[in-house]
C-alpha cells in the first residue's frame, strides 16, 4: 500500500495559511467550550478518579476530545 498524499503538500499556501490562522487563533477555543459544556472532559476527570459520579453524554465523545488535544498540540507548537 502506498500513500496518495504528495511529500510536497504544504498547509501555508495562500488557501490554507489563513484556515490553519483561524484554527489556531478562534476555532480551536471554541471546541474547548464545546467539550466542556457538554462534559466530555469532566467524563475524564471521573476516569481518572478525580471526581466522582457517572459518565454523561454519549459513548463515543472520547474521540472528539482525543482530537481536540492532538490539534491543541498541533497549534501550541
Amino acid at each position: 500500500m502506498t500513500s496518495s498524499i504528495s511529500p510536497d503538500l504544504t498547509l501555508t499556501d495562500a488557501f490554507w495559511a489563513p484556515q490553519m490562522a483561524r484554527n489556531a487563533q478562534v476555532s480551536i477555543f471554541q471546541q474547548w467550550e464545546q467539550l466542556q459544556r457538554s462534559g466530555c472532559f469532566e467524563n475524564f476527570r471521573l476516569a481518572a478518579g478525580e471526581r466522582e459520579g457517572f459518565r454523561e453524554g454519549y459513548f463515543f465523545a472520547d474521540s472528539d476530545t482525543y482530537r481536540w488535544l492532538d490539534a491543541a498540540r498541533i497549534f501550541a507548537v
